[in-house]
């Protein structure tokens, strides 16, 4: 780390000594006010970009300390227009505006470093500790006000009152450039503090090799001896080299954020695939005793194979039969889960009809029905279909078994219709329930979603049939939705195409 925080401290250093040697020694050109306020407005510009850029990266990434100097540079950048401003009408005005010129870019300086040490102090420290707080309106609107706040009266103190030795005779030349200059020490001063070279962000990077250039830039300005001198110049063109550094550095760390973002997102892929393969393992070796268990509970209840029992004593084996298929069932669910998310279920595409898979489901639910005292109808269109029949009859039985459990107590009905509409076979499971609101009914078919966990824990389930559902339909070409309203039951629909070995879709 030691070595990385030399890189980012020697590379600038060592060219910015060679330059100031240079200007200093040999530096005699003098340029233009003109030329002066073109690299103010190249200044101007920058800085708003720099605004724009990190204010935007700061709502982003939440973070604080980017949004903050965003803001500052914004604040800074209408202070330079007003020093650009100054120094065009210096053309004419020169005896009058002299001072102003020189005042107002002061006075820029020091609000862009006083921001610099304001967030390093505040909102640096925040970062290293992981405390990071969310950006609220509250909070923007505070720093806006107290950041436009400050510029303002900055602004009118650099055109109202003349600065301390501005005027002097000292040396070196422009010693009122000492100000800024020690504010960007401080900032230089606590980032080593703090520690900021620690966090892996280019932008934190390129804040500590912009404070380091804006040292050697107000520094420099101290041996200029006239207004447009080289040396002036020069400090000058540092100032927009530090800004152009934020630019590049704020680009990189987008860069760099988002590209960790897509290892991160491919690493948590390959985790989720490889939990995923666990979980079908581990329904796999959690289904394996519930076979003996079953069996054995057959067995029991079988008086010529294991003798007689009492009738309490048939009672508690077929409780444990009955959850033995509760739990075979919710295994069973997450097992069509795992394999629908890793697109392993395997669909047996066969000739059959409607007729058969209403058959096959009146059978399944005819003992049921009668035990919850539920009048189901049946109508349908018997048209030949070529698809998965065991899995149609799968979705049916499911939406069936959740309109048993959520259908009115008063006249319980449940009706189950199969039309044909052009080339698909559109299923429905109508219930007199309570319905469903149309704030859940966009997530009612989401992995473990549940509409009322109460009502759930009382008819039990998982949250998995729905998703189970979808996923079955979907991977048959077909799709599934659903009308309903509060108080006046709900209609699932799920279609399928009638020739799915074509991989047709509905």
């Amino acid at each position: 780390m030691r070595l990385h925080l030399l890189k980012y401290t020697l590379i600038p250093i060592i060219p910015l000594s060679i330059i100031v040697f240079i200007v200093i020694s040999y530096g005699n050109f003098v340029s233009t006010p003109v030329d002066h306020f073109y690299l103010e407005m190249i200044s101007v510009i920058t800085s708003f970009i720099i605004a724009s850029y990190a204010i935007l990266r700061g709502y982003a990434f939440n973070d604080k300390f980017t949004l903050f100097i965003g803001l500052g540079f914004h604040a800074a950048g209408f202070i330079d227009v007003l020093h650009a401003i100054i120094s065009i009408l210096s053309i004419e005005y020169a005896a009058t505006t002299a001072d102003f010129m020189a005042q107002t870019w002061v006075a820029g300086r020091m609000v862009m470093g006083i921001v610099i040490l304001i967030a390093i102090l505040k909102f640096g420290t925040r970062k290293m500790e992981g405390k990071e707080d969310m950006i609220t309106r509250k909070s923007v609107f505070l720093y806006v006000a107290s950041l436009s706040i400050f510029a303002v009266a900055v602004a009118v103190i650099s055109l109202s009152v003349t600065f301390p030795l501005l005027g002097s005779n000292m040396e070196p030349n422009r010693p009122y450039e000492f100000p800024a200059a020690l504010i960007f020490g401080l900032g230089l001063l606590y980032y080593y503090k703090k520690k900021l070279y620690t966090i892996d962000d280019n932008f934190y990077k390129g804040i500590l090799i912009a404070l380091i250039i804006d040292i050697f830039g107000n520094s420099i300005f101290f041996f200029s001896s006239y207004d447009f001198d080289i040396i002036f110049n020069v400090a000058h063109i540092l100032k927009i080299i530090s800004m152009l550094v934020i630019v590049i550095s704020l680009a990189s760390s987008i860069v760099q954020h988002y590209k960790n973002k897509s290892e991160l997102v491919t690493e948590l892929k390959k985790i989720d695939k490889e939990k995923n393969e666990f979980s079908i393992m581990i329904t796999h070796e959690l289904r394996t005793p519930l076979t003996p268990i079953k069996g054995w509970c057959y067995a029991l209840i079988q008086p010529k194979i294991l003798g007689s029992l009492t009738e309490k004593q048939k009672n508690a084996v077929m409780v444990i039969d009955k959850n033995a298929s509760i739990l075979n069932n919710i295994i069973s669910n997450l097992l069509d889960v795992q394999k629908l998310e890793l697109n392993k279920i395997k669909y047996n595409h066969n000739e059959t009809n409607t007729k058969n898979i209403l058959k096959k489901v009146k059978i399944d639910f005819e003992v049921e029905a009668q035990i919850k005292n539920t009048e189901i109808e049946y109508g349908y269109d018997n048209v030949a279909l070529i698809t998965d029949e065991n899995r149609i009859v799968q979705v049916l039985s499911n939406l069936i078994r959740n309109s048993l459990d959520f259908v009115s107590n008063n006249d319980p009905k449940i009706k189950v219709n199969v039309k044909r509409d052009e080339n698909c076979i559109v299923f429905s499971v109508e219930d007199n329930g309570i319905g469903i609101s149309d704030e859940h009914q966009s997530k009612l078919f989401r992995k473990f979603y549940q509409v009322d966990t109460s009502m759930t824990r009382k008819h039990g389930g998982s949250g998995l049939g729905l998703t189970i559902c979808k996923g079955i339909i979907e991977g048959l070409g077909g799709k599934i939705w659903l009308h309903s309203q509060e108080g006046h039951g709900s209609i699932f629909y799920f279609s399928i195409p009638l020739d799915n070995s074509e991989h047709s879709s509905c």
